[in-house]
Parts: structure tokens; C-alpha cells; sequence
């Protein structure tokens, strides 16, 4: 009998209690990955090589890091108030559909202001791509 008053006190509480989702506390739906999508092309950055008066490329150094052609993992970087997008990969390995009702970036440093994007997942999806973006 205490069990039960104790399970009706507990419902109680939680009817009053306002929950505030916590993202990646569940873990769901599975982030997989999430990349930076390129810069349309009249927004992307253009390296116009300076030339001296024989057509040859100007450098007054005999050895310049700007020289070395960059390999590997490259920290992508946006503009303030202009847009940026990226692509998350999320997966759902339950049976049932899940819908998200809130998904956006998260940033730190400048100031940037997110698109809030909505989804529905489908059961069993290995690979769901969103695009989230901002500016």
C-alpha cells in the first residue's frame, strides 16, 4: 500500500515539474558525423598569387609556409553574419519512427545565429542526413 502511495506522490511531482530536455544526455537519435558543407562558389575564398614582372609568382622568402600545400584535416572557419552550413549524419536503430522537434547548431566565440530544423526519422535508418545552418 505505501508502494502505491509513494508511486502516486512521485506522478505528482513529476506533473508539476516543467522537464527540460538535456541534448546528448539519451543519446538519440545517434550522431554519426557532421561536416561543413563548402562555400557556394560566388562566396568562396579566391588566393589570387601575386606575379612579379616575369609572370613568375612573387616570394620575397626563400622558403615560405604558405608555400606548403595543406594535407589532412583542416579546421573549417566562418565569417560573422554571413551563412554557414554543415551536414550531420544521425541514425535511429529502434523499430519506430523518432521525430525531432528542435535540432541547431551550437557555437562559441562570434556571434551566430542558428536555423532550427525539425525531422522525422524512419525506423531502422543507418545513415539520415540533415543540414543545419546559420549565419
Amino acid at each position: 500500500f505505501k508502494q502505491q502511495e509513494l508511486a502516486q506522490d512521485l506522478h505528482l511531482v513529476a506533473k508539476q515539474m516543467n522537464p527540460v530536455p538535456v541534448p546528448g544526455v539519451l543519446g538519440i537519435p545517434i550522431l554519426l558525423k557532421v561536416e561543413p558543407l563548402a562555400l557556394p562558389a560566388h562566396l568562396a575564398p579566391v588566393a589570387v598569387p601575386r606575379e612579379d614582372a616575369g609572370g613568375v609568382p612573387y616570394n620575397p622568402f626563400i622558403y615560405s609556409p604558405f608555400q606548403k600545400v595543406a594535407k589532412g584535416n583542416m579546421q573549417a572557419m566562418w565569417v560573422q553574419d554571413e551563412p554557414g552550413s554543415v551536414r550531420a549524419m544521425l541514425s535511429n536503430p529502434f523499430a519506430f519512427e523518432i521525430i525531432v522537434q528542435h535540432i541547431s547548431l551550437l557555437t562559441t566565440g562570434a556571434r551566430f545565429a542558428p536555423f532550427v530544423v525539425t525531422c522525422r526519422i524512419p525506423p531502422h535508418t543507418l545513415s539520415y542526413e540533415v543540414i543545419l545552418s546559420g549565419e
